[in-house]
């Protein structure tokens, strides 16, 4: 058979039912080979699904405390 890379995620751009189902805008993405996929896009109804990559949180910050003020009494 196939190997896993003839595999694309995608996600519905209209609603459809077909092999994977009812899919519809709101529906998680799916995998499909990648001739399904052009016959998906061929008619409208699906994308390849990019995944966005995590967000970098910001590096935490420093918490350095601040010098206690000195008190000069005379």
């Amino acid at each position: 058979m196939g190997s896993d890379s003839d595999h694309v995620l995608v996600k519905a751009t209209r609603p459809f039912v077909g092999d994977e189902g009812f899919k519809d805008e709101r529906s998680e993405p799916f995998k499909v080979h990648r001739r399904r996929l052009a016959e998906l896009k061929a008619n409208g109804l699906a994308e390849e699904h990019v995944e966005e990559p995590a967000a970098k949180s910001a590096p935490p910050p420093e918490n350095k405390m601040a010098p206690a003020p000195a008190n000069k009494a005379k």
